[in-house]
This record gives C-alpha cells, structure tokens and sequence, in this order.
C-alpha cells in the first residue's frame, strides 16, 4: 500500500510541474499582449494628465501666457473661487451627464433587442451598423454633424436640417449635447450587449413565472443585473475631451 501511494505521489509530480510550467507560460503570454497597451495608456492618458495637473501650480507669463519656473497655487484658488471658472465647469458637467444620459437612454433597450430579441442575421447587421462610427476619426464626425446643424447666414444657406426643415438648433448645447451622444453612443452600447450576451435566461424564465410583466422584467431583472456594466461605459461621455467644449 504505501508503495503504491508513492509510486501514486512520484508520477504526480511530473504533472504538477508541468501544469505549473503551463500557467506561467500562459502569465507570460498574457503579460506580453497587455504590456504594450498598458504602456501606452500609462504614457499617453495618465501621463497627459499629471503634467495637467502639475502645470496647474506654476504661474503664468503676462505677456507669452507660458508657464515659468515658478511655484504659485493661485491658478488653483481662482479656479474654485472665480465665478466663470465655476460656471464653466459646472456647464460642462451638465452637459457631459445630458449625453451619458442620452447614450444611456438609447444603449439600453438596443443592447437587449440585439442580443435577446434580434435574429442571428439582424444581429450581425445591427453590431456592424453599431461598430460602423468607430471606424471614422472624431474630426470627421463632428464635423459632419456640424454640416447637419449650421443655421445659416447671409453667406450660406445653412446645413442639412435648414435645408430639409427650414430650421436649426445651431451651435448652441442642443447641437453639442447631440454631438456628444453620438460620438460615444458605441462606447456605451457594447459593454452593455456584453452583459445581455452572458444573461442567464432563467433569470428572465423566472421573472416570467413569478407574474412580472415585460417592463417589470426589463427594469428589475436585466437594466439591474447589467448595471455594473453600464458603469464603466456611462464614465465614457464624462471622460470625453469634447465635453468641455460647451458654448
């Protein structure tokens, strides 16, 4: 008996060692795919905003507007003291959450028809139609939409919406807000398919048999059971450069 529980141990060991050997095998792989992505979002997304906020405490030139060597926290002071400082940043954060709540909105009842509702050929045309902005710069988008929302002048007979309506919102937040929301609606829509795509039917089989309507199903059981998914992607339209840029 307890030649056999050696015998049992000696040829357990080879194949410990090599499951080992495989999973730091596999930790290399995987450390070798992500080091250079989160390298560079390290360098490009990190780094652009500790030098914004260690150049926020050196003082200004009054005559270049360059930042000199000198340490100051007055650029800070005034930034949460001075009136339009805080008029400006709370503008844009009303209208970064009137996107995230657009995108929101939008993202929802789409990712569910998708991934539960649509069949297999609608879904792979839907996902391809979702995907089909990411693949245009930022630029070019907005600046086709501001061709769709120019009101016009003497100088020019204004853009899409003048044209077909006789009116347009303009420049103004309705058009930044719009704008906004479109160029980060993909962003919101695929973490949430995501989290369609893995939920357990008899969840929804359940809520089925307890009595919950359609909506009563939807609003406690799937927008609930994905919300730490939409998390991540609600931050996106805060996180956007663009959202600043409200008139």
């Amino acid at each position: 008996m307890g030649e056999r529980l050696e015998q049992t141990a000696r040829l357990a060991q080879p194949r410990n060692s090599r499951a080992g050997r495989e999973k730091s095998r596999s930790a290399l792989a995987l450390a070798a795919v992500l080091s250079g992505p989160l390298a560079w979002l390290l360098v490009v997304y990190v780094g652009s905003l500790s030098l914004l906020i260690v150049s926020a405490f050196f003082s200004l030139d009054d005559f270049t507007g360059k930042p000199t060597n000198e340490l100051t926290t007055s650029n800070v002071v005034e930034a949460f003291t001075q009136s339009e400082y805080v008029s400006l940043v709370l503008r844009s954060i009303g209208v970064a959450a009137c996107a995230t709540v657009i995108c929101l909105a939008l993202a929802l009842p789409t990712a569910f028809y998708i991934s539960r509702l649509a069949s297999r050929r609608t879904k792979r045309g839907l996902v391809v139609a979702m995907l089909l902005p990411l693949w245009t710069g930022y630029l070019v988008k907005a600046f086709a939409l501001r061709a769709v929302f120019e009101p016009g002048s003497e100088y020019g007979d204004g853009g899409l919406l003048k044209g077909l309506l006789g009116w347009s919102p303009g420049f103004g937040y309705f058009a930044v807000i719009l704008t906004l929301a479109y160029l980060w609606f993909p962003y919101m829509l695929l973490p949430i398919h995501a989290g369609f795509e893995r939920l357990p039917d008899s969840l929804i089989d359940a809520s089925s048999d307890l009595g919950a309507g359609t909506l009563r199903t939807f609003v406690s059981v799937i927008a609930r059971s994905s919300f730490h998914r939409s998390l991540p992607a609600a931050s996106s339209p805060s996180r956007s450069p663009s959202a600043t840029t409200s008139p």
